[in-house]
């Protein structure tokens, strides 16, 4: 089987399912992203995994980009016995995930589960700041200034939510203290942002006895991309994990918990 890879958009959920095939023979894999502005990445759930002897490998990718064109390449490895590594590749056709202006995500990377769109309604002036240490010198007028690399983006931005449901799925993702990762649209002109929430203001702007909606304020402070594997992705479900049949159909597809929880459930035989 030729080494090929493909990906289907899940709008409602806002990630990419993806299938790798044609492993056979190789004896690791991994998944790269490429995006519109060129730059590459190595998704988060296959970062030159093994492949255990299977001629195929699925996952998702959270963290795609939304409502632009993405390329996906398969990277699948040999290593020889000398020490040398043979390595084929193939891409996908272009991916997009639909998204609608203002509507967002924010995404828990570590408990899928706890994922949530968001109505974006407002986004501060965003501050990059500078660091610099200065060190006056005897009988110099002027003084040392030692500096570093520009800081990442700290701000605030405001969402609304206008449903019950909605508010205590903001709050649980808020509480955790993890951090966190914004998507905005296209539209807002947000770069996909990983972040820190600071302090939360939780407006009411209605009776609170008859009308759920809140606008909340985050302050936020960009932060690197987490390392680890996701824990679970949504979707998955119980009703998923019994349409095995059996416990021993069960293990024989998932063998670890992590594995039940990660891997993507299709229509096929036995859940696979």
């Amino acid at each position: 089987m030729t080494l090929a890879i493909s990906g289907t958009p899940n709008q409602a959920l806002a990630y990419v399912s993806l299938t790798a095939t044609g492993l056979t023979g190789y004896d690791t894999v991994a998944v790269q992203r490429t995006n519109p502005d060129g730059s590459q990445v190595i998704i988060r759930n296959c970062n030159y995994v093994a492949t255990g002897g299977s001629s195929s490998w699925a996952g998702f990718d959270l963290e795609c980009p939304l409502g632009v064109a993405v390329t996906y390449t398969v990277i699948a490895q040999i290593h020889n016995g000398d020490g040398s590594i043979t390595t084929a590749t193939a891409g996908s056709s272009p991916i997009t995930i639909p998204t609608q202006n203002g509507t967002g995500w924010l995404k828990n990377l570590s408990q899928a589960a706890l994922n949530t769109q968001i109505t974006m309604t407002a986004l501060s002036d965003v501050k990059r700041p500078g660091r610099q240490q200065q060190y006056p010198v005897i009988g110099r007028q002027n003084p040392v200034v030692i500096s570093d690399v520009r800081g990442g983006r700290m701000g605030s931005f405001s969402l609304m939510t206008t449903a019950a449901t909605d508010y205590l799925a903001v709050q649980t993702l808020l509480a955790s203290g993890s951090t966190l990762f914004l998507q905005a649209t296209p539209a807002d002109m947000m770069a996909d942002m990983y972040f820190v929430a600071g302090d939360v203001t939780e407006h009411r702007p209605a009776d609170t006895s008859t009308d759920p909606t809140r606008i909340w304020s985050i302050d936020f402070i960009e932060v690197d991309s987490p390392t680890g594997a996701l824990t679970s992705i949504p979707g998955n479900s119980y009703t998923a994990v019994v349409s095995f049949g059996t416990y021993q159909a069960l293990v024989n597809h998932r063998a670890t918990y992590l594995a039940t929880l990660n891997t993507p459930y299709g229509s096929g035989s036995g859940g696979i």
